[in-house]
């Protein structure tokens, strides 16, 4: 079912030499401290983790008397060699960048609410002149960068994927020290790895449609595979209605180890916590940006399309706590800034929880596979009945957990109450 074979042994501890806190694995303290009241289902998914691919990542946030962060991360199954197609996780690291390079043409007087045109000048690309937003009326990357974070929306992350391109996406993530992160297409099926690498001329117009910016057509210089070499995942595949006897090639996809994501959104949450190279090159105002999107419900958006009668209930991207529960939530206390990803029977969520009244906060990340007949592009995979309940579940026991586990000092959070945060 891959092309490489890896084994499911587990270390005993696991330290990741990048400058980040060490991840230690943490299946007996979880398995006993946290798990034990767990529920069959869970337990039955957990007893099966090789199966379901699960992978999570923990970390408890620890704080001295100045409010100064120290982080304790175990992780479960964690290694960055057993691939999952991480769908929109990547929209993370994307809205970032597209946010850093958008700020590098402040002195052509462009900002993130500027007004910008697509063109088209290869196949598979496709022209963006206008389309109306509740705040400014026409496209930008401060309107693509809201709907990603919101509802995870795919035309915005493609549009945001063509302004930034393969190169530049891949030198700033080198240069944070992210070098096996890929991210390398629209999500667009129609689009090959060739056509991916030619990404649109585009311009930024100012109030009176006349031309502040322009940039031509880019190209990249290399054809990027993710660096684990050829992938396959699935045993056949469902192209055009058509049942191929091979799993899907994921060789030239998308590819950001749960690892990466999660000292991402660390790194998002709190720049400071983490080592400089690892940080965006973002203003305050701009963190706060991609925050408040990560937090808010649809419905609490300036956006009318993502209403409950649209079907955007307030757990839209809110797996892990509350699953995909469809009744408005009612705790205001509780603040979930997350990114999550769903595709190909994957299902991940990179997460920080925090519960302003209980003095609790933690990062939580995981990923499960729920594809049990191994057919990709199948539709039918077990999001309902296994992964979504687990994440839930998962969410909810850690949370549990950390109500009850004692801190020297309790964290200072009422700054989450902060619209701009």
């Amino acid at each position: 079912m891959k092309a490489y074979i890896i084994s499911s042994v587990l270390f005993i501890s696991i330290s990741i030499n990048t400058g980040y806190a060490q991840i230690i694995d943490g299946e007996v303290f979880l398995r006993d401290s946290i798990f034990i009241n767990a529920s069959p289902l869970f337990k039955n998914i957990l007893a099966k983790a090789d199966t379901y691919k699960i992978q999570f990542i923990y970390t408890q946030i620890n704080r001295d008397k100045n409010n100064q962060i120290t982080y304790h991360t175990y992780s479960y199954h964690l290694d960055s060699s057993h691939y999952f197609y991480p769908a929109s996780l990547v929209k993370m690291p994307l809205s970032a960048i597209a946010l850093e390079k958008t700020a590098d043409l402040k002195v052509y007087g462009v900002d993130k609410f500027t007004q910008i045109a697509f063109d088209s000048a290869f196949s598979c690309q496709s022209t963006l002149q206008t389309y109306k937003n509740p705040k400014q009326g026409y496209p930008c990357i401060g309107d693509f960068v809201k709907r990603m974070m919101l509802v995870s929306d795919n035309e915005s992350y493609s549009r945001a994927f063509e302004y930034c391109g393969q190169d530049y996406l891949h030198k700033r993530l080198s240069e944070m020290g992210y070098t096996g992160v890929r991210i390398t297409h629209r999500f667009n099926p129609l689009c090959d790895s060739i056509e991916n690498r030619y990404t649109n001329p585009l311009r930024f117009l100012g109030k009176k449609g006349e031309l502040l910016y322009k940039q031509e057509m880019q190209i990249s210089k290399e054809k990027l595979q993710n660096p684990l070499g050829k992938t396959i995942v699935g045993r056949s595949n469902i192209i055009e209605g058509k049942l191929f006897p091979q799993g899907r090639n994921f060789t030239f996809s998308n590819y950001l180890p749960l690892e990466k994501a999660h000292q991402m959104i660390q790194s998002i949450l709190f720049p400071s916590s983490m080592p400089k190279r690892s940080r965006f090159n973002l203003a305050e105002a701009d963190y706060a940006f991609i925050r408040k999107y990560m937090r808010l419900y649809p419905r609490q958006s300036e956006y009318e399309e993502y209403t409950l009668k649209k079907g955007y209930f307030d757990a839209w991207k809110k797996y892990l706590y509350y699953g995909r529960d469809t009744e408005n939530i009612k705790n205001e206390n509780l603040r979930i800034y997350n990114v999550v990803g769903m595709s190909y029977g994957f299902l991940a969520d990179c997460a920080y929880i925090a519960d302003i009244e209980k003095n609790v906060d933690f990062f939580l990340s995981a990923v499960i596979y729920t594809n049990q007949s191994e057919i990709i592009n199948s539709g039918n995979y077990e999001y309902q009945s296994i992964g979504l309940p687990f994440l839930k579940e998962l969410g909810r026991l850690i949370y549990a957990y950390e109500i009850k586990r004692k801190k020297e000092y309790n964290p200072e959070l009422r700054k989450l109450l902060s619209e701009n945060y």
